[in-house]
């Protein structure tokens, strides 16, 4: 009898072979954490923002809700959004770069943060960077501030706006961005990471790069 794992395995590939892009499945990453999963031509990524507090090896991520706490950080750390449970259930966890690139792995088993060239290929997939904006963004405005211009999440990614956290620990632009992290570095401390908006110019990606110490997003692609 072929085992729950082997046929997990063989409709991933089925449906990356055919490119469903609503079909979706769900996976736990170390914590039982649940999330839902979609499948984006032939990438597979995860249809929620991460929300783990420990690392792939069972190690605890630092935990720094104070501002005194998360300034200055050379080291991997995680907050709520706003330090809020309520907020977290909506739009995960923040995380610094450190949590990003700790080799005891932030995404679960055979999952990965992305590469800056997995949102390019994201992007050329959707019909390019002017556009896939809008594809990847939740429709309407309960969590999006009005008018949310061009969402359709036509990708099923489903991108809320999470906000960031700065490098001196304060959150802003809740509910009219979502930046997410990418493991591609830049140069004197600094990571490229991917934003979307709700307002001029919604309808696009964006690429920028942060420093280590802000907390953005995560989304998990399959490895």
């Amino acid at each position: 009898m072929n085992s729950p794992k082997y046929l997990f395995t063989l409709l991933f590939l089925f449906l990356s072979m055919y490119g469903f892009s609503n079909d979706s499945l769900r996976i736990t990453d170390i914590e039982n954490n649940d999330y839902e999963v979609v499948v984006i031509g032939k990438q597979v990524w995860m249809q929620e923002n991460l929300r783990t507090s420990t690392y792939r090896n069972g190690d605890t991520i630092l935990h720094a809700p104070k501002n005194a706490d998360w300034s200055g950080l050379q080291n991997g750390a995680w907050c709520m959004v706003e330090n809020s449970n309520s907020q977290c259930e909506i739009y995960g966890k923040l995380y610094n770069h450190y949590a990003v690139s700790d080799p005891r792995g932030l995404c679960p088993k055979g999952w990965k943060v992305p590469s800056l060239e997995d949102f390019n290929v994201l992007a050329q997939f959707l019909g390019g960077e002017a556009v896939a904006g809008g594809k990847l963004k939740d429709v309407g405005t309960t969590c999006w501030q009005t008018p949310n211009l061009g969402a359709t999440n036509e990708s099923g990614f489903s991108g809320l706006p999470g906000g960031q956290r700065s490098t001196i620990g304060k959150f802003g632009n809740i509910g009219n961005t979502g930046t997410w992290w990418t493991n591609t570095k830049n140069q004197n401390n600094t990571a490229w990471s991917i934003s979307l908006f709700a307002y001029t110019g919604g309808n696009a990606l964006y690429k920028y790069y942060n420093e280590f110490n802000n907390g953005l997003s995560v989304r998990c692609i399959k490895d």
